[in-house]
């Protein structure tokens, strides 16, 4: 190929040549073919041309550029560069191409890939350049294993296509992450230190077999595995992610460490009570619910240390008397829970108050005959009983009174209390 469009194709090895039909007058510059069938030319105002069919027909692809193109290489049938003034790259067999930010300044005569992630071009003025970049792809088939309720091991995954030199895995308490910075080599440890994001593991291996530890049986916790590729020491790390695909809730990454996960043959999930303190009460008050919680979700049971105070009816206390219960609240569990630690509070159940009715008296006359007194007494049932400040103006006997002199005297109604 050369000046003009120009196309030659030999089948004999080069004893004949025949003139191909391009389809472009521009000048053509090089040519690369991944197979007899498949093949591409290159050259000035940015002309990218492809054929499928051993050179007898080309078609212009549409380059973005007006830029002279001096080299071509292709990868496989989907990934291909070409250089001259600026680099282009294609990942769809050339149907579009996208300008690389390479940073390099010479025209280039000549560019060549080894693989998906290195690179070599030279160029003018003796210049050799590098390419070396994140793999294309990221992990996949990422193998978890049974969780308990306080680890989750990541067995294996699956290179991603392309290849990799290393993974980052990482464990958040949400579905949110950060990629690792290109140039830098993390610090993993595998015990969940509460935190957010936690690099866990980095290595070169899709078998790291590794087990996250110290996780928290009420949170959700999320992975994702970052693949990198070994840039002459530089670390370049792919920025998209692979998260496994299981979980108990459905949503394809989380994975929840409660007892519907964790097996119930490694370990019983732990549960608490959570149980506020009670307010006092007092004597003649209403029936009241207890409202404590058990986190496993399990019905939470109360018992009455002094059932001549306070009775239970499921959650339903009865004040019975004054004084003092304790009222443990506890949860025995079942096949996937551990018993919870009871939690006991302290119900005060105060005297009730009474009082009594005792209306005002009427004036009375030295010689008037004897009368009876008729307060009324409280809840206690217990007798009124009756004292006069002076003795020689009246006498009580029971609740009769007798004047016995003039003048003023106070009577005072009185009621003994009783236990409640």
């Amino acid at each position: 190929m050369g000046d003009a469009g120009n196309i030659l194709k030999t089948v004999n090895g080069g004893g004949n040549w025949t003139a191909q039909t391009s389809g472009t007058t521009d000048d053509l510059q090089s040519v690369h073919f991944l197979d007899a069938n498949i093949g591409y030319a290159v050259g000035f105002t940015g002309n990218i041309l492809k054929t499928i069919n051993g050179g007898t027909n080309w078609v212009t692809q549409t380059s973005g550029t007006t830029d002279d193109l001096q080299s071509v290489h292709f990868l496989d049938a989907n990934i291909g560069y070409a250089a001259g003034s600026t680099v282009l790259k294609t990942v769809n067999g050339g149907t579009t191409w996208s300008t690389q930010t390479s940073g390099i300044t010479q025209f280039l005569w000549s560019i060549h890939f080894i693989d998906t992630k290195t690179g070599y071009a030279v160029g003018e003025g003796g210049s050799i350049f590098k390419y070396c970049d994140a793999p294309s792809a990221q992990v996949s088939g990422i193998n978890i294993g049974t969780p308990t309720i306080s680890s989750i091991p990541v067995n294996s995954f699956t290179t991603p296509s392309g290849g990799a030199d290393g993974y980052v895995i990482m464990v958040n308490g949400s579905d949110s992450f950060i990629p690792p910075t290109d140039g830098t080599t993390p610090t993993a440890d595998a015990s969940w230190n509460n935190a957010g994001q936690q690099v866990v593991y980095v290595g070169t291996s899709t078998n790291p077999n590794i087990t996250i530890t110290d996780l928290n049986n009420e949170n959700d916790f999320f992975i994702k595995i970052y693949a990198y590729n070994d840039c002459d020491g530089t670390k370049k790390y792919e920025s998209t992610g692979a998260s496994p695909s299981l979980d108990d809730d459905g949503d394809g990454f989380d994975i929840r460490l409660d007892c519907d996960d964790a097996d119930p043959s490694i370990t019983k999930c732990d549960q608490n009570i959570t149980f506020g303190s009670l307010a006092n009460k007092t004597f003649g008050d209403a029936n009241f619910n207890l409202n404590a919680t058990a986190n496993s979700g399990l019905e939470v049971n109360y018992v009455s240390s002094n059932t001549d105070v306070a009775t239970i009816s499921g959650n339903t206390v009865t004040i019975v008397g004054a004084g003092n219960t304790n009222i443990t609240a506890s949860q025995a569990g079942n096949a996937k829970y551990n018993a919870a630690t009871d939690v006991v509070q302290n119900l005060v159940v105060n005297k009730a108050n009474q009082s009594i009715s005792f209306n005002a008296l009427a004036s009375k006359s030295y010689g008037d005959a004897t009368f009876d007194l008729t307060a009324t007494g409280g809840a206690s049932g217990n007798p009124v009983t009756y004292a006069s400040s002076n003795t020689a103006v009246v006498t009580i006997s029971g609740n009769t009174v007798t004047i016995v002199g003039a003048g003023n005297t106070d009577i005072t109604a009185s009621q003994a209390g009783n236990a409640n």
